[in-house]
């Protein structure tokens, strides 16, 4: 996991922001942290969780699949999908992001948060 200090992270989202849509935490109105697209002069919230999920993202609350029409019994299935704009979602911690990827909900806790791993053994010493 790579870090950048507060002060860069103006430039980093912007540099994102030059290939794809960039959304974070940002604080909101009601007092509460939303994911927001970023643009510059938007500050990122220090809360700790949003009031919706990044999940929200990728499985929207409802969605539409298919439109058909029918006409007399002859039915036309009509593909509604649409590509959708490539996104970066940042601020999301180790735990939101884990079920995302097989590879990152392998990962042991302390390689999510970037920190060094610390072995807690209850041992006996023989005398």
């Amino acid at each position: 996991m790579r870090k950048c200090s507060l002060t860069n992270l103006d430039a980093l989202l912007r540099t994102m922001a030059d290939t794809a849509t960039v959304y974070l935490p940002v604080d909101g109105t009601d007092g509460r942290a939303h994911f927001t697209k970023w643009e510059d002069g938007v500050k990122m919230s220090e809360a700790l969780n949003t009031v919706r999920s990044a999940k929200d993202f990728f499985f929207p609350q409802t969605e539409n699949l298919v439109d058909f029409k029918m006409e007399g019994k002859t039915i036309e299935v009509i593909d509604i999908r649409e590509e959708c704009e490539d996104f970066v979602i940042f601020g999301v911690r180790g735990c939101g992001y884990a079920w995302l990827s097989d590879r990152a909900a392998k990962l042991s806790h302390h390689k999510l948060l970037g920190k060094e791993e610390t072995l807690h053994r209850n041992s006996t010493h023989a005398k």
